[in-house]
């Protein structure tokens, strides 16, 4: 059987990459919900395909992107109130939907199976606002097009974009700790179930026992998986080897010492790398001068810390990523969209960042 997502399929569709972290398929599964079919409904166009490939540790996503921008952009010559009433709705959902999760948040341990029944239908709708901003995102991600919008709301978007953020794992935190619970009279660990589909975890909520050969289709998952969501059809292939082939083919760092990105914020510096996903320990170096930062994407929750640093280098986001604009905001040279900086850089290298350029090297 061959994989979902061949090398032909992701060109032949003009898929590129989106986020790589941990994503559980029942979290691709609500975002694919939301990004295909009801984001519509909300802004008048949708992603038409969604793809992901990962493991138990991290999921990296695939959808038509370049598509979304420039729908974007017709949407805004189209009609000149189209972004304050996008963003009205993107705040209002985001506060309703936050709100409802919070306030049952305390029965993810007392009430697993209530609280999952709610994060089914709530979690894509948390969806819908994020990604009406990150819609927004891809079409203002060349530094050009912020151009096209005035400064305040550019800033506006960036601001707001990164609490909606913040917000994703906190609910993932509660579907841990809700779906372990779910799973301990019947001595299945989280991440099996996490491995479910939407469908599918709503069939077991309504009593459809797992039979022993679908929990080892389930732990087959956990060890490798190609998810494809394409024509109203959600598929789930569980397959570590395309997912470890797929994964290499975008992202091979052996040997690698150059990587390249989009200069968010101008400068050169030399210094010692802080890799957060590899730093032997969580503390946060003491050292003052020449840190960069090397990271996934930053969060307000590492302001202090960035502020000790003398540049940064990330493998996602856009020039409205939370690392550009507090980059630019401390003047500290900034490389955002690497891809795989965190896995070619290990915690204490000595690198170069050239933001000029758009290259980090090692030294």
């Amino acid at each position: 059987m061959g994989s979902l997502l061949s090398a032909s399929f992701i060109k032949k569709y003009n898929l590129t990459t989106g986020v790589r972290r941990p994503i559980s398929i029942f979290t691709l599964s609500c975002v694919s919900e939301a990004y295909y079919r009801q984001l519509k409904r909300a802004i008048g166009f949708r992603y038409t395909i969604i793809g992901g490939v990962g493991d138990r540790r991290e999921c990296l996503t695939l959808m038509n992107q370049e598509d979304i921008g420039r729908k974007v952009g017709q949407a805004l010559q189209n009609s000149h109130h189209w972004l304050s009433t996008t963003l009205k709705l993107a705040q209002s959902m985001y506060h309703q939907i936050s709100l409802r999760l919070r306030r049952s948040a305390s029965g993810a341990r007392k009430n697993p199976k209530k609280f999952i029944s709610l994060a089914i239908n709530e979690f894509p709708r948390y969806f819908i606002s994020l990604g009406i901003y990150s819609a927004l995102m891809r079409y203002l991600g060349d530094a050009q097009e912020t151009r096209v919008l005035p400064r305040k709301s550019v800033v506006l978007i960036a601001k707001q974009r990164d609490q909606v953020g913040r917000f994703y794992s906190v609910v993932e935190g509660w579907l841990r700790t809700a779906m372990g619970q779910l799973g301990k009279p019947l001595h299945l660990k989280p991440e099996l179930l996490l491995a479910m589909t939407r469908n599918e975890m709503n069939f077991f909520l309504n009593g459809r026992a797992l039979s022993k050969k679908q929990i080892r289709g389930l732990r087959q998952r956990t060890r490798g998986f190609v998810y494809l969501l394409r024509n109203n059809q959600e598929t789930v292939q569980a397959d570590n080897r395309a997912a470890r082939s797929l994964l290499n083919n975008f992202f091979n760092t052996r040997g690698q010492k150059v990587v390249s990105g989009h200069v968010a914020h101008p400068g050169i510096v030399r210094g010692i790398v802080f890799n957060i996903l590899l730093a032997k320990s969580h503390k946060r170096p003491a050292r003052k001068n020449k840190i960069i930062l090397v990271s996934p994407m930053t969060h307000p929750d590492d302001i202090r810390f960035i502020r000790r640093c003398s540049a940064i280098v990330t493998d996602e986001g856009g020039m409205l990523s939370h690392a550009a604009v507090v980059a630019r905001e401390l003047g500290i040279p900034c490389i955002i969209g690497t891809k795989i900086a965190t896995k070619v850089f290990k915690d204490g290298d000595k690198i170069e960042v050239d933001a000029y350029n758009g290259v980090v090297r090692k030294i």
